[in-house]
């Protein structure tokens, strides 16, 4: 795995008999691409933001290979957020609490683009009659 992380993050120092076999050919048209290379640099390690401009028709391995590395940061970002907010959630003073009402709330917190019905769910799940 070293040597695809190696043509990820410096892809225009990276010599080309050290890239894996399946990205060496569009390696080398990616180094000579006068446009990309300034672009690199101008980001200045932003990888995610310079990853953005590279056209997967141009270069689909290497597309391929920026998004399974950017993925990796950000599912391991979601994971620790999980982690601290479950520990958060589960404390001592909610010990009680259910694994599939945990699992709502987890996915409830990960779930940015969903806006929950409140008023739908209140009534669907009233403690009590006569409420």
């Amino acid at each position: 795995m070293e040597p695809e992380l190696n043509v990820f993050m410096t892809p225009f120092s990276v010599p080309i008999e050290k890239a894996p076999d399946n990205l060496k050919v569009e390696l080398i048209r990616f180094q000579h691409n006068s446009i990309l290379k300034d672009r690199y640099y101008h980001f200045n390690g932003d990888l995610v933001s310079f990853y953005k401009g590279v056209k997967q028709q141009d270069f689909p391995k290497l597309h391929a290979l920026a998004l399974k590395f950017l993925s990796m940061f950000g599912t391991s970002y979601v994971c620790e957020l999980l982690f601290s907010f479950m520990k958060l959630t589960k404390s001592k003073h909610r010990a009680t609490m259910c694994d599939s009402t945990l699992q709502s709330l987890l996915r409830i917190q990960t779930s940015k683009t969903i806006q929950p019905n409140l008023s739908k769910i209140v009534q669907a799940k009233q403690g009590h009659p006569s409420h």
